[in-house]
């Protein structure tokens, strides 16, 4: 369900989008914040904020500060009911910020709030919508139906990771769906993959790709009986928040997400969420399905030390297998820094293409 705010005021007008871009941006993992747990400070697209679940089960996010004195509503608030009270003169704030009760007084205050986000939960997943611009969300992230099917594995802490403070743009992850070639030479696959199909419209994104596993061996862990071939099939909501489900070998899929801290550094999200194995009814992953949580958990990981100290280049001189998905990518991917991703009526089509010979380099 989506929380739609009124307040604007928690997004200053003018921020550049080229540092923070428009989208829906993970903040937490849905099974990390309870009804019983105290506000949690947060600090994302260079704002402190905060994070709580109300009464209701409806979790909010609201700027951090009080605007009565600016004490910081995440170190020593609580929560009644489904709002937050500051810790240093009791102050109550509503989930869409408004001032609801002030303990010593018999009225409110009427002239300040407390900046309100727009807040999604999806696929045990909790997003706040962020736009330059102030503006409202301009779409919803799809449904993630295999996140609490019975016959998958549940999200917990067995299956998902987090990586604070990581020099990563939130792009980074989904150049990488349309870049068949860095399989090889990242992650150690047999031979470049082949893209099966890529392309966008609108917020959405999506590729294919098609592979090996147990490329140039008899036997792996992974595949006792020899090679099998794969798919990979990738898809994203806005640059925060994308799917990836893998076939072939034993079904699983992967949420992952990037949100900026500041203009620097992002907090990093992925968990890997098997099929369960026939007659498991176990929630954490155990034996070989583990194994396969740990090895693609890693496998994620691995990317990081490029990303980290890569520079963006422009205008790529691409290989042929590469540039038409990889241009197809960058394209789609630049609305969401030049404001025109939450502007009604403005949808970027840039198709979606089977994949084949390409101008490179």
């Amino acid at each position: 369900m989506t929380y739609m705010s009124s307040q604007t005021s928690s997004l200053e007008p003018g921020r550049a989008s080229v540092t923070y871009p428009t989208g829906w941006f993970w903040v937490a993992w849905s099974h990390e914040v309870s009804v019983e747990d105290a506000p949690r400070p947060l600090r994302y697209f260079g704002r402190d904020l905060v994070l709580y679940r109300g009464a209701s089960g409806r979790p909010v996010v609201l700027d951090a500060h009080c605007p009565h004195l600016g004490a910081h509503l995440g170190y020593g608030g609580s929560v009644c009911d489904d709002d937050i009270v500051c810790p240093f003169h009791g102050w109550r704030w509503a989930p869409d910020g408004s001032n609801v009760e002030i303990p010593y007084d018999d009225k409110i205050s009427t002239s300040r709030t407390v900046g309100a986000w727009s807040v999604h939960e999806v696929g045990g997943v909790i997003l706040v919508w962020h736009d330059a611009e102030g503006r409202p969300p301009a779409w919803t992230p799809r449904d993630i139906p295999e996140i609490g099917d019975p016959g998958f594995y549940p999200l917990s802490d067995a299956v998902a990771a987090t990586w604070r403070n990581r020099r990563v743009a939130p792009e980074n992850p989904i150049e990488n769906v349309c870049d068949p070639a860095h399989l090889k030479y990242v992650h150690g696959s047999g031979s470049v993959p082949k893209v099966l199909s890529y392309g966008g419209e609108g917020h959405r994104f999506g590729s294919v790709l098609e592979y090996l596993f147990g490329e140039g061996h008899e036997s792996t862990w992974f595949t006792p009986d020899g090679p099998v071939l794969g798919r990979l099939d990738a898809q994203s909501d806005g640059i925060g928040i994308s799917v990836t489900r893998y076939f072939g070998v034993h079904e699983t899929v992967q949420i992952f997400g990037v949100t900026p801290v500041d203009g620097e550094l992002s907090d990093v999200w992925s968990a890997i969420v098997p099929r369960r194995l026939p007659g498991d009814d176990g929630d954490v992953p155990t034996g070989t399905i583990a194994k396969i949580v740990r090895h693609f958990n890693g496998q994620f990981e691995a990317d990081f030390p490029i990303w980290e100290h890569m520079a963006y280049v422009p205008n790529p001189p691409l290989a042929r297998v590469e540039a038409k998905p990889f241009t197809s990518a960058r394209r789609w991917i630049k609305q969401f820094y030049d404001g025109t991703a939450g502007a009604p009526g403005t949808p970027v089509t840039v198709g979606d293409h089977a994949a084949g010979d390409a101008e490179g380099a």
